[in-house]
């Protein structure tokens, strides 16, 4: 399966010297070449400083076979510090098992032994070349990816789960679902990053905006890309890999690459 890298390089005066993170969401366990050895070898090359993975590294069948995403998760602290949290697959597989059975047991147990950090409604902290890091993983409930639907969720939402931002520090959000871009701002993320709509199937050949989201809406405001308000960011990914429907038109399979430097 044929993927591109694509590069963002944002300032931010939270950052102190030059970093790289690399996103990596929505593989499904799809196989990139030779395993995902081209997948791997391709975020080894960027010689990241940590990587962030956003959700569905699975599909969210338990009679799905889950064994090429684990191990494609497995790998990814052997290149760099990890920060995990659930997409709506993982979640399905979580609902689907009992007490941490079954096949979301075996995932989220091969990753924590493998070095993944796990942040579901869950925050850890990192000093990266010198930057003070709070990292919040957000796990959401199925009922906000139904599809036809308008959910909504507010900062007061977000801060009953994940608790506060740290001002002081650079706050980055693992959040799957972009639908709720503007309520993550509010909330006081720095840094967002995200997956799910796939890059929206098919994509504008002449802006490359996302034209379909999950829900069945056209045009989706945070489809895919890099958002900008004011000193916040968000970072869409297309992903790696799909599922139920797999089209997907001027849309290709994405790494995304964030290159983070102080404000001048």
């Amino acid at each position: 399966m044929h993927f591109v890298t694509t590069r963002y390089t944002v300032k931010h005066h939270k950052v102190r010297e030059p970093l790289t993170a690399v996103l990596v969401t929505d593989l499904h366990s799809a196989d990139t070449g030779n395993d995902n050895r081209d997948l791997l070898d391709a975020i080894s090359r960027e010689v990241p400083d940590l990587i962030i993975s956003a959700g569905d590294m699975v599909m969210g069948n338990p009679d799905a076979s889950y064994e090429r995403g684990l191990h494609f998760a497995k790998a990814l602290p052997k290149i760099a510090p990890t920060f995990y949290a659930n997409g709506n697959h993982e979640r399905r597989l979580r609902l689907a098992g009992e007490h941490g059975k079954g096949a979301y047991g075996d995932i989220m147990r091969g990753m924590e032994e493998s070095g993944v950090v796990i942040l579901n409604n869950a925050a850890g902290d990192i000093t990266v070349r010198g930057t003070e890091m709070r990292i919040f993983g957000l796990d959401l409930p199925l009922r906000l990816y139904k599809k036809f639907r308008k959910p909504r969720i507010s900062p007061k939402n977000l801060a009953k789960n994940l608790g506060t931002p740290d001002d002081e520090k650079l706050n980055l959000l693992i959040a799957h679902n972009p639908e709720f871009t503007d309520a993550y701002f509010s909330w006081g993320a720095d840094l967002v990053f995200s997956g799910h709509y796939h890059g929206g199937l098919l994509r504008s050949p002449f802006s490359g905006r996302a034209l379909l989201s999950p829900y069945g809406y056209i045009l989706p405001k945070y489809g895919v890309g890099h958002y900008e308000q004011g000193d916040r960011h968000a970072f869409v990914s297309a992903g790696l890999g799909d599922h139920s429907i797999p089209i997907r038109i001027f849309n290709p399979h994405e790494l995304v690459v964030i290159d983070l430097l102080p404000s001048e």
